[in-house]
């Protein structure tokens, strides 16, 4: 089983984050940053994180896109843990390999998190009055760049 995971994985992975991608960019409902009134994505105009927005840059109803975009970086970021967790196995140098590993699963980590964090979401806690919280709104989007960034800064440590 470790061999299978080990062989094939990977592709699984990369298999499920392509095609959700193109399914999400498929249902995605419009608008770049360079014209907030088109339709659909544009491979060269928006950014693959515009596909987890809830409402698309045109402001319409973006949650097919979203769910099919989430679900597939979810996905991936799973399929790679349980390969990254298996992988020092093939290796000899054990000791190198397991904090490479444990590098890789923190961006995977981080990849899974990127999915399920939409840019277009804000949270209000104010109505949380019983609880005495010093922040009362979180811009989820801040999240999702913080856990996109970090997809890079760890692959790259990893590597």
């Amino acid at each position: 089983m470790k061999n299978y995971i080990l062989k094939y994985f990977p592709f699984y992975g990369l298999a499920i984050f392509f095609l959700c991608n193109i399914i999400a960019m498929y249902f995605y409902a419009g608008g770049s940053i360079f014209n907030p009134e088109s339709t659909g994505y544009d491979f060269f105009r928006n950014y693959l994180s515009q596909l987890g927005r809830i409402r698309g840059i045109n402001g319409e109803n973006n949650l097919i896109s979203f769910r099919i975009w989430s679900s597939g970086m979810a996905t991936t970021g799973l399929i790679f843990i349980i390969y990254y967790i298996l992988l020092p196995s093939f290796f000899e140098m054990k000791k190198i390999a397991i904090i490479g590993s444990f590098i890789s699963v923190i961006s995977c980590i981080c990849f899974i998190f990127t999915g399920i964090t939409p840019g277009d979401v804000v949270l209000n806690l104010s109505h949380l009055s019983n609880i005495n919280f010093s922040i009362n709104t979180i811009y989820v989007y801040e999240l999702h760049k913080f856990f996109a960034n970090n997809i890079f800064y760890f692959g790259l440590l990893s590597a």
